[in-house]
């Protein structure tokens, strides 16, 4: 799991939790992620190990080519 501060908001957002793709640093590399709304931000989920989240990287989430969210990893 990563945790993340959010900075960006919209509707997805709201589900609670939803499936994206999530891009870490300024990486091209795209991840399959599994993100759930916690009390504190949210915890995104790797199926496949994610190369090298450090925190106060960010870390943006897509769904095709939008962005849907991101945050500060923790």
């Amino acid at each position: 799991w990563m945790t993340l501060y959010l900075i960006i908001y919209n509707k997805y957002l709201d589900m609670g939790e939803f499936d994206c793709k999530c891009k870490i640093r300024h990486s091209k590399t795209e991840y399959d992620a599994h993100v759930t709304k916690t009390e504190n931000g949210f915890k995104v989920f790797f199926p496949e190990a994610a190369r090298a989240p450090s925190p106060g990287q960010s870390a943006v989430f897509y769904d095709g080519e939008y962005v849907i969210g991101g945050g500060y990893i923790e």
